[in-house]
């Protein structure tokens, strides 16, 4: 009796550790672990899941690092060939955080980066791919339409984009500190200029309804006049946000100039949106 108990309490521990390092990953390892949970595991299955971790405890043994190995070899994108020459693989919802690409010129990004798109596209609902220096990703149309996926293509003039637009599924007022400590760090604005931005773009999406699903939200045009006409607001922060970093404040003279400009800008995007595109 005591050695049967013995038995188990040395399965269960194998159990334990092949969980724990996801040696039952693959379609044999969860097979052999129903049959464990099912609680009809004989000598046989016993005997397998043991080796697994032997296996397991001598690759780390001798890995050169006293880290856990990477599990790199399970997912369904497929990024390239380790030391090993197997194959290295990630799950999808890994690009669901942000991935940083680094080589010099000529060392392959692009062409890494159109192998992971072909891979994704098929899988997902739908893909951006945005290149606003180079046109190499219309060479995939044709790969694409293999897979019954059709690339379309537009000039990076036609795109627009709207920082003070909500992202799906978010709320405006938990939207609004993001969007303002972005602004004050991308114009490298003072501190408390991101209190000022914060609290005028939340009112700006009550006026607009966001909260109640509109779609016509407001932009930088619109923050630009509530700013200007916010007599209540810290003086210098509202000079600082609206001088265009010109490091002091702007006349009312280079404010019609800074509104004329913008002006042509968007006249220049609303003539570049009506040319037929690709």
């Amino acid at each position: 009796m005591a050695k049967n108990l013995d038995e188990i309490s040395e399965l269960a521990h194998d159990v334990k550790e092949g969980m724990e390092y996801g040696l039952f990953d693959d379609d044999v390892g969860q097979a052999m672990l129903r049959i464990w949970r099912a609680g009809v595991a004989d000598q046989r299955i016993a005997g397998m899941i043991h080796q697994l971790v032997v296996n397991h405890r001598f690759r780390q043994l001798f890995s050169g690092t006293p880290f856990r190995e990477p599990r790199l070899d399970n997912g369904q994108i497929i990024l390239g060939l380790g030391l090993n020459h197997r194959l290295i693989k990630i799950h999808l919802r890994n690009f669901n955080a942000h991935t940083l690409m680094v080589g010099g010129t000529g060392a392959g990004k692009t062409t890494f980066s159109k192998f992971l798109s072909l891979q994704i596209a098929p899988i997902v609902r739908g893909l951006w791919l945005i290149d606003a220096r180079k046109q190499e990703f219309r060479s995939l149309r044709h790969l694409l339409t293999r897979l019954n996926i059709d690339l379309t293509i537009l000039p990076v003039r036609a795109m627009k984009i709207n920082p003070l637009m909500v992202p799906d599924g978010v709320n405006p007022a938990d939207w609004s500190p993001r969007l303002a400590d972005m602004i004050t760090e991308v114009l490298d604005l003072p501190p408390r200029a991101s209190k000022l931005i914060q609290i005028t773009t939340y009112k700006l999406y009550q006026r607009f309804n966001i909260s109640k699903g509109s779609k016509y939200g407001p932009t930088l045009f619109d923050l630009y006049e509530e700013v200007k006409k916010d007599t209540a607001a810290n003086p210098q922060a509202t000079r600082r946000v609206w001088s265009k970093r010109y490091g002091r404040p702007i006349t009312p003279e280079e404010a019609v100039e800074i509104l004329v400009n913008v002006k042509k800008v968007a006249e220049a995007f609303i003539k570049t949106m009506r040319r037929p595109t690709e």
